[in-house]
């Protein structure tokens, strides 16, 4: 099980860069070497490019045998827009196992306590990530004039 995140730590890991303090992402180059089976156990993913602080955020966690899905469109076809719904009760909680593959069977009624688990893992996710908040780095003229001859735009309140 591997995610986007994994992208980045694994290009600067080939190159030999360090990777930026608080990225979510792992190195998949001692998984792709054959040194390492897996790189998680769990993935996540959210509505959204931007980090969200709402609590009923659409999204995904993948969690082998598990895909538990929150989507405003329901949960399939044989579902009739049904889901588990949890929190403000606007967004159906869906749970496939990983055999159906066409997501036609949510199981997330027979499965509650498995939902609630994997709805707990997301919210912890969830808390950890918001702790990644970064620093504001110093630096020197010199760089931050290459920045801006590369195209680097720091009008985001970034060094003047």
């Amino acid at each position: 099980l591997t995610s986007h995140v994994d992208i980045l730590p694994t290009l600067l890991e080939i190159v030999g860069a360090m990777p930026p303090t608080g990225i979510d992402g792992t190195s998949m180059l001692p998984l792709l070497k054959g040194e390492q089976e897996d790189i998680r156990a769990v993935a996540f993913s959210e509505g959204g490019v931007a980090a969200h602080s709402i609590d009923n955020l659409p999204g995904a966690v993948f969690a082998p045998p598990w895909k538990l899905l929150r989507q405003m469109r329901g949960c399939g076809e044989n579902s009739m827009n049904a889901g588990l719904r949890y929190e403000d009760n606007r967004v159906p909680i869906c749970l496939y196992h990983e055999d159906d593959v066409d997501q036609q069977n949510n199981v997330a009624l027979e499965n509650k306590e498995v939902v609630q688990e994997l709805l707990t893992l997301w919210k912890e996710f969830r808390k950890t990530r918001s702790k990644n908040t970064g620093e504001q780095l110093q630096l020197t003229p010199e760089f931050v004039e290459e920045l801006r001859r590369n195209g680097y735009n720091f009008q985001s309140g970034a060094p003047k």
